[in-house]
């Protein structure tokens, strides 16, 4: 839903960038000063943003088309046409629900309660909605609901379906408010694939179950210990013997055999009456050829400082040693889904959480920033490249600084 605002975004940083006479403007796009910004696009704004203040509006001439685009602060970009009406507003928080439908927001309450709406969109014929995990809804003119946007790239393909939690089958509604009474549903995906119906659900806390067309769970993936309520008494037996240290974020059953994963990587093998079988030799995940699982007394005194320094608070997952090309990383897993890369120098060169980094790991020029442009959100990546180094939000938003700590712009 953002692509038109961005398409013009990106006309207004390459204008920006000229060095005409007149570097406010290309043949089809002009810059208009605050005297020239229509009085309706004025009074919108102080109506339904009040808190905003515009930053730039831009004035397309495009196929004997007139189009406006409105930059306003913290992030939130509107479109109006022709003739002065509203037809995009696009935000990384909650729009106000004043600019939206009254229909459609009780759609979303009662569908979709965890989520908020970010966009909204008018087309010819009809209506959308982007929520904050994605998800795109399309309503008509009169905001009756008509589905959820098939062609989005990155929620779905043809074999799948997002179901709305009415849509959910009890029988894995039971399951989640049994062993994972504390979730939240994300997400909820029905896919068929030679005949064959699996259900895909997504939970907050990073929990991902997945259930066969008996409604049967055959597999359960997260970043912290499962619940013990879900595995067999013998497999946790087994772990709490060998594997004393190490908490169980993975299990799967397949047809004859079940499969768990521990917080180290490590997998292993288990029949269907939960005797062990032995180590899974053949893991994709735990390591390569090229790859060195450390114990905490091999890793370089330089990374241990670094984690007492900035996160104290965190425990060692794992350590992984990695050698390509004659270069050395190092992939340290931390808890409190916590991800730090070092180079061969043992300097840190990337930092990734689920939430907040803290400031003291991050530039003040950057904290500043973000603090400044997008008081809503918190920073929980953070990566340093050849010539530049780059940052993630919490609405996923990639931010660019030049080494220096400089904003060069959007990714």
């Amino acid at each position: 839903m953002k692509t038109k605002i961005f398409v013009l975004s990106l006309l207004f940083i390459a204008f920006t960038a000229c060095s005409d006479d007149d570097q406010n403007a290309t043949e089809n796009s002009v810059e208009l000063s605050q005297e020239q910004i229509p009085g309706a696009i004025t009074t919108y704004v102080e109506t339904n943003f009040a808190t905003h203040s515009i930053e730039q509006v831009f004035k397309e001439s495009n196929a004997n088309q007139i189009e406006y685009a409105v930059f306003l602060s913290q992030n939130v970009q509107l479109e109006f046409n022709e003739a002065l009406e509203i037809t995009q507003i696009d935000a990384q928080s909650a729009l106000p629900n004043a600019v939206i439908p009254q229909s459609i927001l009780d759609y979303v309450a009662a569908n979709y309660p965890n989520q908020v709406i970010t966009d909204w969109e008018l087309e010819a014929t009809h209506q959308e909605v982007e929520l904050d995990n994605g998800l795109e809804l399309e309503f008509d003119l009169d905001g009756n609901f008509l589905g959820i946007d098939q062609d989005q790239d990155d929620m779905e393909d043809e074999n799948e379906e997002v179901l709305a939690d009415a849509e959910i089958p009890s029988e894995i509604l039971d399951f989640i408010n049994t062993h994972f009474a504390s979730s939240t549903i994300i997400k909820a995906v029905k896919e068929t694939e030679d005949n064959q119906i699996t259900y895909e659900i997504y939970l907050s806390g990073n929990v991902q179950l997945e259930f066969n067309q008996a409604l049967e769970i055959t597999q359960i993936d997260a970043l912290t210990a499962l619940p013990n309520s879900v595995l067999p008494q013998s497999i946790l037996d087994y772990v709490a013997a060998n594997y004393p240290d190490q908490a169980i974020i993975g299990w799967e059953l397949e047809a004859n055999y079940q499969e768990i994963e521990l917080a180290n990587g490590l997998e292993l093998e288990f029949d269907l009456n939960g005797n062990f079988i032995g180590v899974d030799e053949d893991e994709d995940e735990s390591e390569d050829e090229n790859e060195e699982v450390l114990e905490e007394n091999e890793i370089p005194s330089e990374i241990l400082d670094f984690i007492n320094t900035h996160f104290a608070s965190s425990t060692l997952i794992k350590a992984i040693k990695e050698t390509e090309d004659n270069q050395i990383t190092y992939e340290i897993y931390l808890s409190g889904n916590v991800q730090l890369e070092f180079n061969q120098a043992l300097e840190v060169v990337e930092i990734d959480s689920l939430t907040a980094l803290p400031n003291s790991v991050l530039p003040q020029n950057i904290v500043d920033y973000v603090a400044a442009n997008y008081p809503n959100q918190t920073i929980v990546g953070w990566e340093l490249e050849a010539n530049q180094q780059k940052v993630e939000l919490s609405n996923e938003t990639d931010l660019i600084f030049d080494l220096n700590a400089n904003f060069i712009g959007v990714d």
